[in-house]
């Protein structure tokens, strides 16, 4: 499943995303920054995982049912 995902305070640290990640063992598919500021992650998820797991990263959440990136400048 698809997962959008960005912090509930405005801000999170890179390796919270990255702890995230892992623990849910997902891959990257897109992201948005504003400078040195990530504004949101969508990470492809193997299996669903419980709404806690989001709590304790502070992240809000949108489940996708699809999504297609329009915007290529995030990718080097």
């Amino acid at each position: 499943m698809l997962v959008k995902v960005w912090p509930k305070n405005g801000t999170a640290h890179l390796w919270t995303y990255e702890n995230f990640k892992s623990e849910v063992n997902a891959t990257l598919v897109d992201f948005s920054t504003n400078g040195n500021i990530i504004k949101y992650i969508i990470y492809e998820i193997p299996q669903p995982i419980p709404k806690s797991i989001f709590s304790k990263y502070g992240f809000n959440y949108r489940i996708l049912k699809s999504y297609k990136s329009n915007n290529t400048s995030n990718r080097t």
